[in-house]
């Protein structure tokens, strides 16, 4: 008895372990994947910008 008591008491402290930390782990990611995805189409949208801002410049140029 004194042997199955605390390896139940073990089981069951890393089952809430674990399930707190996936529910804190889900809720970390929905926000953190929105800031890499807002930041990576500013990235994106930047650089095409200033590809087109220079593409501009050097026909403006050539012509």
């Amino acid at each position: 008895m004194k042997t199955g008591t605390p390896v139940a008491k073990k089981r069951g402290k890393q089952e809430n372990v674990a399930g707190q930390e996936a529910d804190r782990g889900e809720w970390l990611r929905e926000p953190i994947k929105r800031e890499t995805v807002m930041k990576l189409l500013k990235m994106t949208l930047t650089f095409i910008f200033v590809i087109q801002i220079s593409t501009m410049l050097v026909i403006g140029i050539l012509i």
